[in-house]
């Protein structure tokens, strides 16, 4: 699967979810496995920004070759967009 295939399967995923909560756990069911999977730092920061965008962010790319922190940032703008859009 590659990182757009499961882009779409995670913003499925949250659009069918019954509340913000749940749609959190599915991110935080998508931050395990990417932290698990051997994928680049650069295809992580490329999902988390899809997924931002994807619930109504609008985030370029941060750096050529994010750090730690700044894909940590990545993550908890997605996780803020995703839950302020399911409340909207």
């Amino acid at each position: 699967m590659t990182v757009d295939e499961y882009l779409k399967q995670i913003a499925i995923e949250i659009q069918g979810a019954d509340s913000p909560d749940g749609a959190v756990r599915i991110v935080e069911k998508a931050e395990r496995v990417l932290a698990k999977s051997s994928i680049s730092e650069k295809s992580k920061e490329k999902f988390w920004v899809g997924l931002y965008d994807e619930f109504g962010g609008e985030l370029s790319s941060v750096c050529e070759s994010p750090s730690a922190a700044a894909l940590s940032a990545i993550v908890s703008a997605a996780k803020a967009a995703i839950v302020q859009n399911l409340r909207s």
